[in-house]
């Protein structure tokens, strides 16, 4: 099936490599169908990858983990962003403001909890005693190593390529930035593009463009 790249998805493009998105990573593995792949909370909130995400997963076509510690994440760094921003405009108005991000955030956090999977508590505390302190140079992000662990996952789905740099591997998974995750993945399966590019325009409608405010 051909597939041209540069289609338009009524505004929301498809993820590729643009100025800034580092190159796919020579001898490791490409993503395929039914891999497994962690996802950090910067992935979420901060790019336009959750989406995709979401819908690739929702149609079985990978299996993507997150965790309570990411979902926890998320919640607080909205939830703060929301707050700076409202402040900033009308601080009257706080309270009201930041009850409706919490419900916002709890439907979100929902849709995701319906198709990404969490680790057991066992697993992901058996994966968390066994990472020394040094294995990322920020000790806060060792919890999203051991997820990505204790899942088995063969990909870390992350923009902080300061503590999980690009290419990179830790034991057996693979450090990747989210837009060449994307754009690697749908370089060899088109079918799973135009799935995503078809339900794109009802994803949006659906769970909206992005959390930030």
């Amino acid at each position: 099936m051909a597939v041209t790249f540069d289609d338009p998805w009524d505004g929301y493009g498809p993820p590729r490599l643009s100025a800034g998105s580092p190159a796919v990573p020579t001898g490791r593995a490409r993503p395929l169908r039914s891999d497994r792949v962690f996802v950090d909370s910067n992935v979420i909130y901060g790019t336009d990858c959750r989406l995709p995400l979401l819908l690739l997963a929702a149609a079985d076509l990978l299996h993507v983990h997150w965790s309570p510690y990411v979902a926890a994440e998320i919640a607080r760094v909205a939830t703060r962003e929301q707050a700076l921003t409202v402040v900033s405009a009308n601080p009257a108005a706080l309270t009201d403001e930041l009850e409706r991000r919490r419900r916002e955030i709890d439907r979100v956090i929902g849709d995701h909890e319906r198709h990404w999977h969490s680790p057991a508590p066992a697993e992901l505390r058996a994966a968390y005693a066994t990472l020394p302190p040094d294995a990322v140079p920020d000790p806060d992000d060792l919890p999203i190593l051991s997820g990505a662990i204790a899942t088995r996952s063969s990909f870390l789905v992350t923009t902080n390529t300061r503590d999980f740099p690009h290419g990179r591997v830790y034991q057996t998974v693979v450090f990747w930035h989210p837009d060449t995750f994307l754009t690697a993945y749908f370089e060899d399966d088109p079918e799973a593009y135009v799935l995503v590019r078809d339900e794109m325009p009802r994803a949006l409608a659906a769970f909206g463009a992005q959390l930030r405010p």
